[in-house]
């Protein structure tokens, strides 16, 4: 039952980590930015836009780090609240469900930046520089 209360943290816990490191510190440009194997976790911000070149490669994680800080700890405290309050299934669901839509927010306004600032061979536009 604590392995099952862990699990359910960790996934906050993973967004406030990759919060914290991608603001600063994006993840590698993939070598095959078409193969699924390329990180160590597999938790990278992949997206056609954000693969289209290292520009929009760092430019998207460093807009979803920045994003993530506040939803993961949005995330983490909806998920304590609900386990601690609700039983243990419909906590659990809640907490995920919870997680799924913190984590599923940037990918809009991102995908929406990207657009924006660049072109379609993932370079930056000319009126941004």
């Amino acid at each position: 039952m604590i392995l099952f209360y862990v699990f359910l943290l960790a996934i906050p816990g993973m967004m406030l980590y990759c919060g914290i490191q991608w603001r600063r510190k994006p993840p590698k440009y993939p070598k095959n930015p078409d193969g699924v194997f390329n990180s160590i976790f597999f938790i990278d911000y992949r997206t056609e836009w954000a693969l289209k070149s290292v520009e929009t490669w760092n430019y998207s994680h460093i807009c979803y780090g920045r994003m993530m800080l506040p939803l993961g700890t949005i995330a983490l405290a909806i998920t304590i609240v609900s386990l601690v309050l609700l039983p243990m299934r419909p906590g659990a669901i809640v907490a995920v469900v919870a997680d799924i839509i913190c984590m599923s927010i940037p990918y809009f306004s991102i995908e929406k930046k990207l657009k924006q600032n660049f072109d379609k061979k993932g370079r930056w536009k000319e009126d941004m520089m």
